[in-house]
């Protein structure tokens, strides 16, 4: 299945995040900078980072000697984790890894499809690619954002992707729905989880040398509610 392309950004995410009706405080930001002297303008807590990046073949190699070289340790079933088997639908698998990692500071109005993750918990991370992909209120929900005049994508810029970052059981886990399982990227606290996810995403950028196309998103609890 192949869904119509839609730009990712902050306000996608924030349109997209209302219109499944989930409400309350936290709201995905723009990370401005990965430096960890400006980190700090980033509002705290913060329940997840997001970053957006071009797939290239650099990429694709650094993954494969990964797996090959045994360099990836991968976490179990106590990390949400969703695999992506629709085209184009990374942005919305990163916000459901978001509100999965964050429920309990989630707040629904009426028969939300999100409310309903917490069924798919313990599926196999294909079989909640299959809830994904079955579900009409979340598809019907992107294509209504994606139709907006602000999310509309150029045809030559949609071969991005989207890998999130989360704190589980005091782990830094990255869930890449490209991957098999959510990576394990060692020790971080909630006090620390903001850097240690900006080190990593520091690392993809180095990896890419010349290639200058990224750009981090966090969600945070804001005290002002966008809409």
């Amino acid at each position: 299945m192949e869904w119509k392309p839609m730009k990712i950004n902050t306000l996608m995410l924030n349109k997209l995040f209302t219109k499944l009706c989930v409400c309350g405080s936290w709201r995905f930001v723009d990370m401005l900078c990965l430096d960890e002297e400006d980190l700090s303008s980033v509002p705290i807590p913060c329940g997840a980072v997001i970053l957006r990046f071009l797939l290239t073949e650099q990429h694709e190699l650094f993954r494969e000697e990964q797996v090959e070289e045994g360099e990836l340790v991968f976490g179990g079933l106590t990390v949400f984790f969703l695999r992506n088997k629709v085209v184009n639908s990374c942005g919305t698998v990163a916000l459901l890894h978001t509100v999965a990692k964050n429920s309990t500071h989630m707040e629904y109005h009426g028969d939300s499809p999100v409310k309903k993750l917490a069924e798919t918990y313990w599926m196999t991370p294909l079989n909640k690619a299959a809830y994904l992909e079955m579900s009409q209120a979340i598809r019907e929900t992107y294509y209504d954002v994606a139709a907006q005049g602000q999310c509309q994508v150029e045809a030559d810029h949609v071969n991005f992707h989207l890998t999130t970052f989360v704190k589980v059981n005091g782990i830094l886990y990255e869930l890449d729905p490209r991957m098999e399982g959510p990576v394990n990227h060692g020790d971080t606290q909630d006090n620390s989880f903001i850097w240690d996810a900006a080190r990593v995403c520091r690392e993809f950028v180095e990896r890419e040398e010349g290639e200058v196309d990224f750009s981090a998103m966090a969600f945070c609890c804001s005290k002002k509610a966008h809409t």
